[in-house]
This record gives C-alpha cells, sequence and structure tokens, in this order.
C-alpha cells in the first residue's frame, strides 16, 4: 500500500493532512521563512537555507519572497538561473 507521500507524488489523490506531509509543509515553511527574512547582503546563507529544499548543481539566485510546499520535488538542471518575481511552480500529473 502506498504512503500518501507517495500518492502525492505519483499524482493521485491523497490525505494532505496527513502528519507526515504537515511535518514536511512545516519543515519548508520555516526554511522559506529563514529564507525571506535574510538581508540582500547574506547570499551564501540565503544559498546554504534554499539548497535545503531546492535539488541542482548550479548557481542559482532567488529573489525573495520565495514560497514552496515541500521543496523536495524541485529541480534545477541549468548552471546558472536568476528567477526573480512572480514565478509558480506547479506539478501536474
Amino acid at each position: 500500500m502506498k504512503t500518501e507521500k507517495e500518492k502525492m507524488i505519483s499524482g493521485e489523490k491523497y490525505n494532505p493532512v496527513n502528519p507526515r506531509l504537515v511535518l514536511e509543509r512545516a519543515r519548508a515553511n520555516r526554511i522559506c521563512t529563514k529564507y525571506n527574512k535574510r538581508s540582500f547582503n547574506e547570499i551564501n546563507m540565503r544559498s546554504r537555507l534554499i539548497r535545503k529544499l531546492i535539488h541542482t548543481n548550479g548557481n542559482f539566485w532567488i529573489k525573495p519572497p520565495f514560497y514552496c510546499d515541500y521543496g523536495y520535488n524541485i529541480y534545477i538542471e541549468i548552471i546558472y538561473v536568476f528567477l526573480t518575481i512572480f514565478l509558480y511552480l506547479l506539478k501536474c500529473p
């Protein structure tokens, strides 16, 4: 039997109030909040925080505010990325 997280990732109906998913959303929210509160010149701290959520081998910078539900399903494959305003990343099955 699949877990609620496995159902979510595969695009099936799932229970969003599953305790594991609630904890994972709370973790992502804490990281996003810390990231968004950092000043412009704290680039290294921002980079370390956002890499806890986004998988990449390249260099990237996202202009705050940044929000996501989980983060572990975001991959950036481009070497240099600069994301500024009103970017919506949706996973659609």
